[in-house]
């Protein structure tokens, strides 16, 4: 009797004990709503990859943190006039955009492979500009760095599906998709080294709707 009671107890455990933890790579696109955006990238969505880990808190209810980074980039022409021609002068401008993201994720149950999520991520934002006359010098005397923090949100929902249950159903190989919007507070790039003052060099509010694919597993 005593063994049956153990053994009942034990196969009930075994799945609430499964899964405690998730790690997966990710591919993002984000249609960046500012429309300075556009003297930074020729197109509007912006491209990163990143990754995510989490652990279970309560029945389907996770903690996640990751990050996601990506470059853009493009040439900036000046028109001028030498000689009584018209020729362009231009420099090339370029930013990366990592975002550090901590948050929750829940899991919906519905189906054994086919399980609905809904994600809620707090995010810190960091973007560096970079502005260089000659990409293929790398020398200090033409280019110019500058850096910006921000805070900011973003919210999504997603269907992951399982692939694959190994190890007696207790490790899944999954694929997930998401969908939703990112906020974050505009990013303001100062010049600190020109004057005793910081001089604004621009700032970019960026954020808007998103997709998100990743693969990954859950242990």
């Amino acid at each position: 009797m005593l063994g049956n009671i153990l053994t009942s107890l034990l196969c009930v455990a075994t799945p609430a004990s499964a899964q405690q933890f998730e790690v997966s790579v990710n591919s993002s696109l984000q249609r960046e709503r500012d429309p300075r955006w556009e003297k930074v990238s020729a197109t509007p969505i912006h491209t990163s990859t990143g990754l995510t880990v989490g652990m279970v808190l309560a029945d389907n209810l996770s903690v996640i943190m990751g990050f996601n980074t990506g470059k853009a980039g493009s040439m900036i022409t000046v028109p001028t006039g030498i000689d009584g021609q018209d020729s362009d002068l231009g420099f090339n401008l370029a930013t990366t955009v990592t975002q550090y993201q901590l948050g929750a994720r829940y899991r919906w149950k519905w189906r054994r492979r086919l399980i609905p999520t809904t994600t809620l991520k707090a995010n810190l934002g960091h973007a560096s500009l970079r502005m260089d006359e000659d990409i293929e010098n790398e020398g200090d005397e033409v280019s110019k760095r500058y850096s910006a923090l921000a805070g900011g949100f973003e919210i999504a929902g997603g269907l992951e599906y399982t692939v694959a249950f190994l190890s007696q159903d207790q490790v899944r190989i999954n694929v997930g998709f998401e969908a939703g919007y990112t906020n974050l507070l505009k990013l303001r790039f100062n010049d600190n080294n020109s004057a005793n003052d910081p001089i604004s060099v621009g700032e970019l509010n960026l954020g808007g709707p998103y997709m998100t694919m990743y693969v990954g597993s859950r242990f």
